[in-house]
């Protein structure tokens, strides 16, 4: 773009003789040859050439409530915006040091399985009794081994005791005396 095309457009500035579109975190309302003008610190843009003081957002993972900051423990923020992070979905937690610009990146509790509904979004079902899952972000549940049971949303299972058995198959309700 020339410099007299460069005037007619916002979100744009003349450097060398070149028309530039603002770098990211910056933006340019009027139009003139002048600098872009920074976001107010931390904000940033979506993308370079913005036009407006509004188009300054938090990035995903961060929100500004009276000063900027990230997103509370087990809160994600996915978009560029400013509004408030939200919960990880219900039973799951954010992993340490995991980015928190993602509901994918909450992870199911132990005792619970990660699904998708039908409706696409991500849950976190729990573990039917018999079954357990022992890490975070499981795909399924495991079954228990014999002579081993556990209720429902267990992250393990614990064996039957002292002179009982579940006669090779697993759950409490089939834990019963050894005969001997």
């Amino acid at each position: 773009m020339n410099a007299n095309v460069c005037e007619s457009v916002a979100g744009r500035f003349l450097e060398g003789g070149v028309c530039e579109p603002c770098a990211a975190s910056s933006f340019k309302e009027d139009v003139s040859n002048t600098r872009c003008t920074q976001c107010e610190t931390s904000f940033t843009t979506r993308d370079p050439g913005s036009t407006a003081e509004a188009l300054c957002v938090c990035p995903p993972g961060r929100y500004k409530d009276v000063l900027f900051e990230a997103c509370p423990e087990n809160h994600v923020k996915p978009s560029f915006s400013n509004e408030a992070c939200t919960p990880c979905h219900r039973n799951s937690k954010l992993p340490a040091g995991a980015a928190a610009d993602a509901q994918a990146q909450c992870e199911c509790d132990p005792g619970f399985y990660e699904s998708t509904t039908p409706g696409g979004e991500l849950a976190c079902v729990i573990c039917l009794a018999r079954t357990f899952s022992a890490a975070p972000g499981s795909a399924e549940c495991s079954p228990c081994e014999p002579n081993t049971f556990s209720g429902a949303g267990s992250p393990g299972c614990q064996e039957c005791g002292a002179f009982s058995s579940t006669h090779w198959e697993s759950g409490r309700d089939l834990c019963q005396c050894v005969v001997g």
